[in-house]
């Protein structure tokens, strides 16, 4: 299952891990109306596409006043963007318009079927933000795979040596 940015955070939120203020628009007008209430002083505008490198794209955008938000989401609304080195787009038709945060550090997480076994996998990387998976195919020891076994409805794994291994 793939998710959108803000779908992702729905789940973060309902774990208790705390997300930005934000909303999900799909018009120029929602997008202001959204900023204003927000009452932020920096806001990120987020094209809700399943890609990889939004922000190197121009899918990602920063903005310091609501028109500023309204004028990306004009721009950005029907914008296609790479889906990965396949040369296919998808064209953003949902924004994520929130308050724009400054990051202390990035990591990569993900739960993934592995297709080869069947199994599941907890990917880690102390080493997330832009441009990872390039990244991680020139340096393929960034990333961590920990198999996940599930019991009942319960996931076991080695979560501890996950966490050990994103400190820093």
């Amino acid at each position: 299952m793939l998710l959108h940015e803000f779908q992702a955070k729905e789940l973060f939120e309902r774990f208790g891990i705390t997300i930005p203020p934000g909303r999900v628009v799909s018009t120029p007008a929602e997008a202001e109306r959204a900023a204003s209430r927000l009452g932020v002083s920096r806001f990120a505008i987020k094209s809700q596409v399943r890609t990889t490198d939004r922000r190197a794209a121009g899918g990602v955008q920063f903005s310091a006043s609501p028109s500023g938000v309204r004028a990306t989401a004009e721009m950005l609304i029907g914008k296609a963007l790479p889906v990965g080195a396949s040369g296919l787009t998808e064209r953003a038709h949902l924004l994520l318009v929130e308050e724009a945060v400054q990051a202390v550090r990035q990591v990569y997480i993900a739960l993934i079927l592995d297709p080869t076994t069947g199994a599941l996998v907890f990917l880690s990387s102390r080493a997330g933000g832009e441009g990872i998976e390039t990244r991680v195919s020139h340096e393929p020891e960034l990333m961590v795979a920990t198999p996940v076994e599930l019991r009942g409805s319960e996931p076991v794994a080695d979560f501890a040596a996950v966490a050990r291994g994103m400190e820093l």
